[in-house]
This record gives C-alpha cells, sequence and structure tokens, in this order.
C-alpha cells in the first residue's frame, strides 16, 4: 500500500505540523494556470500540495473509503525516538486535511502492516 515516495499529497493540504514537514505545492488547477498573478501567488487555490517529512520514513500504512466517496489515509511516521500516525481525509467535494492521530485509532488491520517497516528498520 505505500507509495514509497514519503510524502502525504491532497488538494489544498495545509502542512499539519511545520517542525515535522515540509510543504510543496506540486500542482495547481486549470482555473489557477490561467491567473496572471500566479507567479506571485504562495497558496494559489485548488493547488495539490504534499507533505515531506524532514526527518524519518513515512509509510502509508492503508486506505479504507467512507461516506459517500470519501477517502482517508492512514500513515506513520517513524523516526529513531518513536511513531505518530497522521490520518488524511480525502473529502470527494472539498480539500484535503491532515492530523495526528494515536495508535489507537488506527484500525488494527494497518497496524499489522507496521511490523515490516520496524524490523527493517
Amino acid at each position: 500500500m505505500n507509495t514509497g515516495e514519503n510524502v502525504i499529497r491532497g488538494w489544498e493540504l495545509a502542512n499539519l505540523d511545520p517542525e515535522m514537514f515540509d510543504a510543496q505545492i506540486i500542482e495547481v488547477s486549470e482555473v489557477c494556470k490561467g491567473c496572471e498573478y500566479l507567479d506571485k501567488c504562495d497558496t494559489p487555490g485548488e493547488s495539490m500540495r504534499q507533505l515531506k517529512p524532514k526527518k524519518g520514513k513515512l509509510v502509508q500504512l492503508g486506505r479504507e473509503q467512507v461516506g459517500d466517496g470519501d477517502v482517508v489515509d492512514y500513515y506513520s511516521l517513524i523516526n529513531e525516538e518513536d511513531a505518530r500516525y497522521v490520518l488524511l481525509k480525502q473529502p470527494k467535494h472539498y480539500w484535503a486535511t491532515a492530523c495526528y492521530v494515536s495508535e489507537d485509532q488506527v484500525p488494527p488491520w494497518m497496524l499489522s502492516a507496521l511490523s515490516k517497516y520496524r524490523s527493517e528498520g
């Protein structure tokens, strides 16, 4: 399930933790591409953004579809000290959001996949 890219991506995704992640705009929608101010805009509306950890390894644990086409992804950010868990919500008709969650909020079947990455060290 892990994309191997060590990033979290979503439309209009805000940086959940600037101390842990670098944020980057990787694509803008057609509406923004035609804007005469795009070259001066730091945060274009309707842009695909990604978060890349400043240190550690990001592992995508799994994905579930909820509601009417909304998608949630769970990630673990593994570093020397510990593992933190991130929930990425991608509503079908709205911007993505990411937040930290506790280990007990991650579905157990997703946590079982994490043991492989912990053993690889």
